[in-house]
């Protein structure tokens, strides 16, 4: 069997290997919050990540196959269909970070900046987003001009080109949720300054940290993806080397990182559990606050006495 297109192959087992550590580093933490059932949103998010990186290993693998024509028949819109589907699930992950930093927001009702109209239009625009991204999906596998043998992930019919077009623009959009919702938590446990201890620090910062890491990357995504939907940059050897490694892999492990950075003997496991504690000392700052600050005006002697 003669391997013609070496560069493309080698660079795209290597990406199917690179995938793996993300595999391995979600099944790891996903059996260590297994025994908690508290924290349910653990069970969610860890198998969409593990199911993602499989899905890229297979992915990778079967690039190399096509490119040299040993993947028998297999047709562009299924090819698209199976680059696309990882990239909504890893999509979903961070979508669960921010339902979790935009329920957490909203249940304190002491906030320091209140949006109590983004709660419902988040939810309202996440729900539409998977019923287009459904959609499209089908008009894909049955629409498109399906070509055999092909040699690339490139979109070559109108219909895939919506999709990625549709993609990049919820990358933007949900950057734009992580940058609102990012600096709503900033404001909120940066607003008391008597209790800002070393503990909230540490979840401003991560905060702060995963807010401009999904920020960048979703918008370098979505400007990529879309230069990619009309001039082929995926028929580039070294493009989807760069593109995956530099904004999709890293990403997904310093996230997994953020989340579940090395923690002392005691501590609380997640961010959001911490981020969950601190509001629930803050709020019970305030209502002490309220308190003294009522007691003290009762208490007050009159000027006119």
């Amino acid at each position: 069997m003669g391997w013609h297109y070496l560069k493309y192959d080698i660079v795209h087992v290597a990406l199917a290997g690179m995938y793996v550590p993300v595999f391995v580093v979600s099944l790891v933490l996903f059996l260590r919050f297994l025994a908690k059932p508290q924290l349910t949103w653990q069970r969610l998010f860890h198998p969409v990540l593990m199911t993602g990186a499989a899905m890229r290993i297979a992915f990778f693998v079967l690039q190399a196959l096509i490119r040299e024509n040993q993947a028998g028949k297999f047709s562009n819109s299924a090819n698209n269909i199976f680059n696309v589907f990882p990239s909504f699930l890893f999509f979903t992950a961070y979508l669960i970070v921010l339902w979790l930093w935009v329920d957490i927001y909203h249940k304190n009702p002491l906030t320091v900046c209140g949006l109590p109209v983004l709660q419902p239009l988040f939810w309202f625009l996440s729900s539409i987003m998977y019923v287009i991204l459904t959609v499209l999906l089908v008009l894909v596998g049955v629409l498109s001009n399906d070509q055999d043998n092909i040699d690339s992930v490139a979109a070559t019919d109108p219909t895939e080109k919506i999709l990625m077009v549709y993609l990049a623009a919820a990358y933007l959009v949900t950057s734009l949720g992580y940058l609102i919702y990012g600096v709503a938590i900033y404001r909120r446990l940066s607003a008391n300054t008597t209790t800002f201890d070393r503990t909230r620090w540490k979840i401003v910062r991560r905060v702060l940290v995963l807010t401009s890491l999904v920020v960048i990357c979703f918008s370098l995504r979505a400007a990529l993806v879309t230069a990619d939907a009309f001039y082929g940059l995926s028929r580039r050897w070294w493009f989807d080397g760069v593109y995956f490694t530099v904004l999709e892999i890293a990403p997904l492990l310093l996230m997994m990182v953020i989340l579940h950075v090395n923690r002392n003997p005691g501590q609380r496991d997640t961010d959001v559990e911490q981020y969950q504690h601190v509001v629930h000392q803050q709020r019970g700052y305030n209502q002490r606050s309220m308190l003294s600050s009522s007691s003290s005006y009762q208490t007050e002697p009159s000027l006119n006495s």
